[in-house]
C-alpha cells in the first residue's frame, strides 16, 4: 500500500515555501540508505527510544488513526490497514475522518459490464467496488481502454451493467433520473437555444412550469458567471463558457451527484485551468457529490478527495488512494514535493513494470525518412 514520504522541513524550506501542514520547527523524520546514524531514529524500529510515540501500522499502533486507504484486494470502502512513515498531516487525516462519516450518496457493489463481439463476449469492467459520501470530490483514473467512460455511463443510468448493482442514497438506482446529473466531454449544448434556454430544458422536462423554469434557470447561470450571456447561443462561446453552461444545465435538475466524463479535456491547458478552480469554487458552495473521470493525472490530484485507479483489460478496482494535499488547493501546490509524490504514485499504478517492459520492446522504425546530414538527439 502506498503513502506518501513524509516531508522532511529542511527539504521545503531549500526554496524558502514549509511544507504543507509541516512545522517547520518540528524534528523531522530521518531514514534510508546512507542516514546520519546519530539523527533521532524512526520510531518503532530496532534500537527505537521505544517511550516515544510509535508510527502506525506496528505494535503498539494507535489503531484509531485515520490512514491512506487502498490496495490491491483490499475493499475499497472499509478502513484502510495503518502503517509506513508517511502518515497523513493530522489535518488531513481530520478532513478525511469527517468524510468518512457522512452518509454514503453512491456504493457500487461488484458492478461488471460485458460485450458481445465477432471475438466472443468481452469484459469491459468487473467486480467494481466503490463507495462515494456525500459532498466527496471522486475521481477516476486509468490507462486508455479500462472502462472510465463505459463505467461513468453506467452510474449515471445511460447503460446498465451486465452484474451488479449500485445504490443512490441506499435505493437501488436503475436508469437516467433527475438525482444524477451528468457533463460530457463534448458540450452536447441545443444550438438553437440560448443560454437561458439550454439551462431551462431540465426543469421543463421535469414538469416545471415555464416561467418557473426560468426563474431556476436564471438563478443557475448567474451562479456559473454567465449572467451576462444569458441570451446568447452556443456558438458565441468559449469552450470554458460552453462547459459552464453544460454544468449549470445539469445542476438545474438539483441532482444529488454529479457525473462529469473528462469535461476539461477539449479545453486549452489555461481554460482547463481555470475551468478546475471554478469547479472547486463551485463545489465548496453546493450541496453536491461529484464523480469526475480524467486522464490527467495532475488534474485528478488537483481536484479529488480520493481517486478510484483502474486496471484495463477488464477495469478493475487497482487502488483507491485518498489526496494527502491539504485543501484548501490552490496552483501553487503543483509544484509541492506532496503532490508530485501523489502524481508519481498514479503514473505507477497506472504504468505498471509488465506495460512499462512492453512499451520497452517496441521495436523502432528502420525506414529513415529524411538526409538532413544531422541527428536530432
Amino acid at each position: 500500500m502506498w503513502r506518501p514520504e513524509t516531508l522532511p522541513a529542511e527539504r521545503a524550506s531549500e526554496s524558502g515555501t514549509p511544507a504543507l501542514g509541516v512545522d517547520a520547527s518540528a524534528p523531522v523524520l530521518r531514514g534510508g540508505a546512507g542516514v546520519d546514524a546519530s539523527a533521532p531514529a524512526l520510531r518503532g524500529g530496532a534500537g527505537v527510544d521505544e517511550s516515544a510515540p510509535a508510527l502506525r501500522g506496528g505494535a503498539g499502533v494507535d489503531e484509531s488513526a485515520p490512514v491512506l486507504r487502498g490496495g490491491a484486494g483490499v475493499d475499497a470502502s472499509a478502513p484502510a490497514l495503518r502503517g509506513g512513515a508517511g502518515v497523513l498531516e493530522p489535518e488531513v487525516a481530520a478532513r478525511f475522518q469527517r468524510i468518512y462519516q457522512r452518509p454514503v450518496t453512491l456504493e457500487v457493489k461488484e458492478l461488471g459490464r460485458c460485450f458481445d463481439s465477432d471475438q466472443g463476449r468481452v469484459a469491459a469492467l468487473d467486480n467494481i467496488s466503490f463507495r462515494a459520501h456525500r459532498r466527496e470530490f471522486l475521481c477516476v483514473i486509468g490507462p486508455s481502454g479500462c472502462g472510465k467512460s463505459t463505467l461513468i455511463r453506467i452510474l449515471a443510468g445511460l447503460d446498465s451493467p451486465t452484474s451488479g448493482e449500485m445504490l443512490l442514497d441506499g435505493e437501488p438506482a436503475r436508469g437516467p433520473c433527475p438525482d444524477r446529473g451528468m457533463v460530457f466531454q463534448g458540450y452536447t449544448l441545443f444550438p438553437w437555444r440560448t443560454v437561458l434556454q439550454n439551462v431551462m430544458f431540465g426543469p421543463e422536462m421535469g414538469g416545471a412550469s415555464r416561467a418557473s423554469a426560468e426563474e431556476q434557470a436564471r438563478e443557475w447561470v448567474e451562479i456559473v458567471g454567465l449572467g451576462r450571456f444569458m441570451h446568447a447561443y452556443p456558438h458565441q462561446l468559449s469552450g470554458g463558457m460552453k462547459q459552464r453552461v453544460a454544468i449549470a444545465r445539469a445542476l438545474a435538475n438539483k441532482p444529488r451527484i454529479l457525473f462529469m466524463d473528462e469535461p476539461f479535456a477539449a479545453l486549452d491547458a489555461q481554460t482547463r485551468a481555470q475551468m478546475q478552480s471554478y469547479l472547486i469554487q463551485l463545489w465548496k458552495s453546493i450541496d453536491i457529490t461529484i464523480v469526475f473521470v480524467t486522464h490527467d493525472l495532475e488534474e485528478a490530484v488537483y481536484l479529488a478527495d480520493r481517486i478510484l485507479v483502474l486496471g484495463a483489460h477488464p477495469g478493475r478496482v487497482r487502488e483507491i488512494v485518498e489526496v494527502p494535499v491539504p485543501r484548501p488547493r490552490s496552483r501553487d501546490q503543483l509544484v509541492h514535493p506532496l503532490f508530485i509524490a501523489t502524481k508519481k504514485h498514479l503514473e505507477a499504478l497506472i504504468h505498471t513494470p509488465a506495460e512499462a517492459a512492453e512499451e520497452e520492446g517496441v521495436i523502432e522504425p528502420t525506414i529513415r525518412m529524411t538526409q538532413a546530414g544531422d541527428e536530432v538527439e
